[in-house]
């Protein structure tokens, strides 16, 4: 939980679910785990990972069904404190891949962004260090070269919402 500290955060929760298992669970019982924890916590912006989840990683593929599916049931029952789902990607500015190597970032096409979150230096620099908490994926996080993928912007899919030009904050419109 160092991360928290480097983020500043006031609190942070780390679900009991399996890292790199989640492919092999009942879905149901991983939905059961983030609808509690979403009940619990009232958000209005939720942020999970885009249908291609950038990295490619099984467990990231499962949570997009699972929080998409969530989000879409707690609308139903009335829930009226989630506002927004947002999806936090990388944007395809060109045919080629961003990077090379075994772990290949995959991206959005420019026309799904509805936001574009400005970072300043300080923000880069929390990041770096954000990441570098996470000592057994380090050579993941530099062989995919996660810091010059995301360089001054941070970028998001709004799920059944159409930006344009993109929203400048994730809370923007609510």
């Amino acid at each position: 939980l160092k991360v928290k500290e480097v983020l500043g955060l006031t609190g942070m929760t780390v679900l009991d679910l399996p890292d790199s298992g989640m492919a092999e669970m009942d879905p149901r019982e991983i939905e059961n785990v983030v609808k509690a924890h979403i009940r619990q916590l009232q958000p209005q912006v939720i942020i999970s990972y885009p249908v291609h989840v950038v990295s490619g990683f099984h467990d990231h593929l499962v949570m997009h069904a699972v929080i998409k599916r969530v989000y879409l049931e707690l609308k139903d029952e009335g829930v009226d404190y989630l506002k927004r789902l947002a999806f936090l990607t990388l944007p395809n500015r060109t045919e080629q891949p961003l990077q090379s190597g075994k772990f290949l970032m995959k991206q959005s096409r420019p026309e799904l962004i509805d936001c574009q979150v400005k970072l300043r230096p300080e923000d880069t620099e929390i990041m770096k260090k954000a990441l570098s908490c996470y000592d057994t994926y380090q050579d993941v996080i530099k062989q995919a070269n996660v810091v010059e993928s995301i360089g001054d912007t941070v970028y998001f899919e709004i799920y059944q919402e159409d930006h344009k030009p993109p929203l400048a904050n994730l809370t923007d419109n609510l």
